[in-house]
C-alpha cells in the first residue's frame, strides 16, 4: 500500500474517533440520587431518580406547569416540569428527572420527566384466582 493511502486512512479514523468521543461526552449524563444530587449539586445537568413525595403534585389547570417534590428517603428535592406527564404520573411513583439546578430559585428545573412503570403488579385484596388459568 501507498504511503499517502495509509497516513489518509489514519486521518479519517483519528477524525471519526474525535468525533464520536466528543459528541458522547457532551451528551452524557450522570445518574445520582436525591442525597447525592443534594450533598453535591452538579454545575452542569445531571439525572436524578427518586419517588414522587405523596400530596406534593401541583398542577396548574390548562397549563403544562408542574411543581412537585422527589424524594430518596432521606432528602427531598423541590422540582419544576413544565411538559406532558405520563397517565401513571402520580404519588409514590418513582421518577427520572433530567434538568439543572436553578440556585437563585432553589428547585431542580426538569427538561425531561420519566415516569418508571412498577416492576410488580400485585393483585388486589380478595380478587380470586383466574379458573382457566391450568397448572403444570
Amino acid at each position: 500500500m501507498k504511503p499517502q493511502i495509509i497516513i489518509a486512512i489514519i486521518i479519517i479514523v483519528g477524525v471519526v474517533t474525535y468525533l464520536i468521543f466528543t459528541s458522547l461526552s457532551q451528551t452524557m449524563v450522570y445518574y445520582m440520587t436525591v442525597s447525592e444530587f443534594i450533598n453535591n449539586p452538579p454545575e452542569r445537568g445531571c439525572r436524578i431518580n427518586g419517588k414522587v413525595v405523596k400530596g406534593s403534585i401541583e398542577h396548574q389547570p390548562n397549563t403544562f406547569d408542574y411543581n412537585f417534590r422527589i424524594t430518596d428517603g432521606k432528602n427531598e428535592l423541590p422540582v419544576y416540569y413544565k411538559g406532558v406527564v405520563s397517565d401513571i404520573f402520580q404519588d409514590d411513583i418513582e421518577v427520572v428527572v433530567e434538568g439543572k439546578y436553578q440556585k437563585n430559585s432553589t428547585m431542580f428545573q426538569a427538561k425531561e420527566l420519566i415516569t418508571k412503570c412498577p416492576s410488580k403488579y400485585v393483585a388486589q385484596e380478595g380478587s380470586k384466582p383466574n379458573p382457566h388459568k391450568t397448572k403444570k
